[in-house]
């Protein structure tokens, strides 16, 4: 069963909007969008994000769970692959 997307986007979408163009990497850019997409609502399961994106159920979840304990900034800055347990 697919999970509902449970996070709350602090920022706004004129904001996610502008930050995705000044990303330098594609998975930024991913990551910035994921964001988007949940504040605009277009999304309600992770299997949707999954679809939408081209990226793992997993990926997902850890980027999730990487805004949600530690904001945007350390989503953004985070280089390398994360094992983040749930």
């Amino acid at each position: 069963m697919a999970k509902q997307i449970d996070i709350q986007v602090k920022e706004s979408e004129s904001e996610l909007k502008k930050l995705i163009s000044k990303q330098k990497t594609l998975t930024n850019r991913v990551r910035v969008r994921m964001l988007l997409l949940v504040k605009q609502e277009k999304v309600t399961y992770t299997k949707d994000l999954v679809s939408r994106l081209k990226v793992s159920r997993r990926t997902i979840y850890n980027w999730m769970s990487l805004y949600a304990q530690y904001g945007l900034k350390e989503l953004l800055a985070s280089k390398k692959r994360l094992v983040i347990p749930l």
